[in-house]
């Protein structure tokens, strides 16, 4: 049996959905990684998420926060600060995997930690992946605290 549905006519309107921790965490990071002014409506402002936003602010990223629209003031590639403390990512595994991404292609020396629970996940799917392409990555018996250091030569995403 098969159903065919004809519209009568167009269907408009707005939809809001609900803030995504996936799609927050990357936006954060995206736009630290871009040049100049970002605004997102919606972010999901979690425990997961401050972790990230928390360590934007320790690589000397600016943002705020109001209500559910978050701003960040991106400085590019090549302008994160090396953080002088390791950055919490608390117990976000997406903090640490894409922060630590973004640090190698920035070229920017820093150490990811975080709770018992974080530093108890495997991150070889993470570290094997970064060092085959020239990362300087190091995993305590393979999970958190990561060590990343610079790479002497050019940035390879500048």
């Amino acid at each position: 049996m098969k159903l065919k549905i004809t519209p009568q006519f167009p269907l408009h309107g707005n939809v809001t959905l609900p803030g995504d921790k996936s799609i927050s965490h990357r936006a954060a990071l995206f736009s630290a990684l871009a040049q100049g002014t970002s605004r997102f409506e919606n972010f999901l402002d979690a425990g997961v998420t401050r972790a990230m936003l928390n360590a934007l602010t320790q690589l000397g990223i600016s943002w705020g926060l109001d209500d559910k629209t978050l701003t960040v003031e991106g400085c590019g590639l090549n302008q994160w600060k090396i953080p002088n403390e390791p950055l919490d990512c608390r117990n976000s595994g997406t903090t640490l995997r894409t922060l630590a991404g973004a640090l190698v292609g920035t070229n920017t020396p820093a150490v990811l930690d975080g709770s018992p629970g974080l530093r108890r996940r495997p991150m070889g799917r993470i570290v094997d992946p970064l060092r085959q392409m020239g990362a300087l990555i190091y995993a305590a018996d393979g999970a958190a605290p990561l060590r990343i250091g610079k790479r002497l030569g050019r940035n390879p995403l500048a």
